[in-house]
């Protein structure tokens, strides 16, 4: 299958692609983005239930039914 997609593809684009791997481009974005994904998912708990960011989100958004938050979790912020 890949002699075929060679063969079939015009010489720029092969050498674009095999550039990529000449400087190790994915190899360094798999690098960065690994790192990166877990900072996100390490912090994403303590802004889970932040009671600055749901007062935020309440006087920011327009409430439609849906979005409503649950009164016992703004309890919560004001009782700390």
């Amino acid at each position: 299958m890949f002699d075929t997609l060679i063969q079939q593809s015009k010489p720029a684009k092969v050498e674009a692609v095999l550039g990529h791997w000449y400087y190790l481009h994915l190899t360094k974005s798999m690098v960065i983005s690994q790192p990166h994904l877990f900072v996100i998912l390490a912090l994403f708990p303590a802004f889970l239930h932040s009671c600055m960011l749901l007062l935020f989100r309440l006087h920011s958004t327009s409430l439609l039914l849906s979005q409503r938050i649950p009164l016992q979790l703004l309890h919560s912020c004001y009782s700390n």
